[in-house]
């Protein structure tokens, strides 16, 4: 009897001794994993620190350096205006890159009222960036022109009717922007057109007599005589406008910094600055550029912007035309 107490002591410290020597070796795993799961959290976060420090750190300083740049060109371009305020001076070459070699000008016999004209005009819409784009130039009650296409997808139908709703001019780019299309002949050039007018007509309940061709007026794209494009657009009635001032944004490449460079710098040429900018999905840069140039060009003196009109003296690339 003593004996098998003995046993059964013997047993139970046994087992004692082997909880003991387990829960000596499963407490500091146990241990290690909690403490393992913390770090991993721990280096997570700080992780996401060390990544939104970066942000604000680039950001501002980008913020900054964009705005000690941008006060830099707009004080140049107030400058430039001082040496081009003089009636005689004329226009310039504007750059773009459908037509390197086009020519515009302010003929000397223009009269000036010293007031320096901002006319801010976006090609190819409507896009899903319309919408952002509209919101801005409500937020800073600025009036623009829209060169759009024709795009018959009803989720477009809104912003055809914002244009108008808001104050802009609605006016043409051609219906399918396709230069093999449009510039075929005579006869397909018209076809596009009305298509166009025709829809805008439809959708908006504005008979447009605004056109811009797709690469303007002295594109090199075109198999008609844009002469002979040029004069039935007369014959309609229809007044064509190009530009001065090309942000550089046809590209997809081109950031928000060097669009409001382009675009400040060359208004600062002229008396009277029709602003080339695209209305695309992809331009990202131009809709974040579009705040910081509004409120540059509002810093200029004797500065106002205007969309174009039936009354809005035309702009013209051909050489001999204007």
């Amino acid at each position: 009897m003593e004996t098998n107490d003995r046993k059964k002591r013997i047993r139970f410290l046994r087992r004692l001794i082997l909880f003991a020597v387990g829960a000596a070796v499963m407490i500091p795993v146990m241990l290690c994993v909690i403490f393992a799961v913390r770090y991993d959290r721990a280096m997570d976060a700080l992780d996401k620190s060390r990544e939104e420090l970066t942000w604000y750190k680039n950001h501002y300083d980008a913020r900054e350096t964009w705005e000690a740049a941008l006060t830099a060109a707009a004080a140049q371009a107030v400058e430039q205006q001082a040496l081009t305020d003089a009636p005689e001076s004329g226009m310039g070459n504007a750059a773009s890159g459908d037509s390197p070699d086009m020519q515009t000008g302010e003929t000397e016999t223009e009269e000036w009222d010293g007031i320096r004209r901002v006319y801010l005009t976006f090609d190819d819409g409507p896009s899903t960036s319309t919408g952002e784009i509209l919101d801005i130039l409500a937020e800073y009650g600025v009036p623009a022109t829209f060169f759009v296409i024709g795009r018959t997808d009803k989720r477009y139908e809104n912003e055809y009717n914002r244009i108008v709703s808001e104050g802009h001019t609605l006016a043409m780019h051609s219906f399918s922007h396709r230069y093999s299309a449009v510039y075929e002949s005579l006869d397909s050039f018209q076809t596009d057109l009305h298509k166009l007018q025709n829809f805008l007509y439809d959708t908006t309940g504005v008979w447009c007599k605004l056109y811009r061709f797709p690469g303007g007026s002295s594109n090199t794209a075109s198999q008609a005589d844009m002469n002979e494009l040029t004069a039935y657009l007369d014959r309609e009635n229809i007044r064509y406008f190009d530009w001065n001032v090309d942000a550089g944004d046809a590209s997809g490449s081109m950031s928000a910094w060097q669009i409001t460079d382009n675009v400040i710098r060359g208004i600062g040429n002229y008396h009277r600055s029709v602003v080339l900018m695209h209305d695309a999905s992809d331009k990202g840069s131009t809709v974040e550029a579009l705040p910081t140039i509004i409120e540059a060009v509002r810093a200029m003196e004797d500065t106002e912007f205007e969309a174009i009109t039936d009354d809005t003296e035309e702009l013209h690339h051909l050489v001999g035309e204007g």
